[in-house]
This record gives C-alpha cells, structure tokens and sequence, in this order.
C-alpha cells in the first residue's frame, strides 16, 4: 500500500518503528555500498506491508555518486560528537562542496557547517560509550528545523549538482519518518551501514 492507506490501516508502532529503520538503511545502502541513489522521492515510489516490508519502485530518476563522494561522506558520517565543529570537519565539507566558489568568508563558512552539525548531531548522537536512545522523527521540531536548514543552504549557495539529489532524496526520506512517526535508534543504524559498506557487503 502506499503511505496514506498504509497509515489507514492504523499500524502498531513497532511496525512504524520498523519500517523507520529499513528506509534509513535504505538510504545509507544506496549511498555507503552502492554509490548510486533513487532520488525520487514521491510518495508513490514507496510501498509499505502490513509486515514491516518496503518496496521501492521507478527508478528513473537514480544519481550515481563518484568513489571519492562516498568516501567524503563516510568521513563525515564517522566523526565524533567533539569532531563535529572542528578543522577536520570543515575540510571534508570543504573537500566535497568547494566552499571557495560560494564566495562566503571562512568565518560564515564555520558559522554555516556548526548551523548544520549541530542539527545532525541531534539526529544522529555519537557520543562514543554511551548507548543512544531512539531518535522521535514525529517531532515537530525537527521538521521545522530540517526546513530551515535546507532554505538556508540553498539561499547561500552550499550545494553542488550531486548535493542537490541526496538532500533531496534525504528531504523526501524524512518527511516519511515524519509521516510515520517512526522512532529509531539512528545512530546505531549509521554506524552499522558504515562498518558493512568497509567490509564491501551489500546484503
């Protein structure tokens, strides 16, 4: 079914929660071990059964990335909460955007990646030794946040041709978790995708 008679159907939360996580890893899959991403996020590409199941259809519209963009972005997605503001994080973003051709100062560049570091941090908590707790996709806040998140980097030119599909596709994905409510524990779900697509496996 698709999402809205999906959600007629009044799914328990364990089910919402576990469709929660299965896009998630979708989403790193396609990015971390294929190199290649469905970026159309209609609602009507996606596919939902009543156990927990996903499907995804049409893929005309399917980005593929180059290996250095994926290593960039496992770079990204494997700092540490302390690492999150830091040199080493600016010069990955620096690596994958050229912030040079956006013409803004060093200093609105910093101001910029904390805007957005910190936003990810609450999504995606890594706080090495400590067990994080499912994160709500339900919030009301987020979304509001992610929003202005997305205006912003596009009013100041923070993007670049392959950017514009996963902010897309990621856009499209979170307003699912939203629709969904689904709750999950997004850190653990990263770093699992992370350590599968080094060991080269796609199951």
């Amino acid at each position: 079914a698709h999402l809205d008679d999906f959600l007629a159907g009044k799914p328990s939360q364990a089910v919402r929660d576990a469709l929660g996580e299965k896009l998630l890893r979708l989403y790193f899959r396609q990015v971390l071990a294929l190199g290649a991403l469905h970026a159309d996020p209609h609602l009507g590409n996606y596919l939902f059964g009543k156990d927990g199941s996903v499907g995804l259809v049409d893929f005309g519209c399917v980005k593929h990335f180059p290996a250095w963009t994926v290593s960039v972005f496992r770079g990204l997605w494997s700092l540490d909460e302390s690492e999150v503001g830091s040199d080493k994080n600016l010069a990955f973003w620096q690596e994958w955007l050229d912030l040079n051709k956006t013409g803004l100062s060093v200093r609105d560049h910093r101001d910029i990646l904390d805007r957005v570091g910190r936003f990810y941090q609450k999504l995606y908590p890594r706080r090495r030794g400590q067990r994080a707790e499912p994160f709500d996709f339900g919030r009301v806040d987020f979304w509001k946040d992610l929003q202005e998140i997305a205006r912003r980097s596009i009013s100041e030119k923070i993007h670049t041709p392959e950017s514009i599909f996963l902010f897309r596709a990621e856009m499209g994905l979170y307003n699912i978790l939203n629709r969904l409510s689904a709750r999950v524990c997004t850190s653990r779900v990263l770093a699992e995708e992370i350590r599968r697509s080094e060991g080269g496996s796609l199951r």
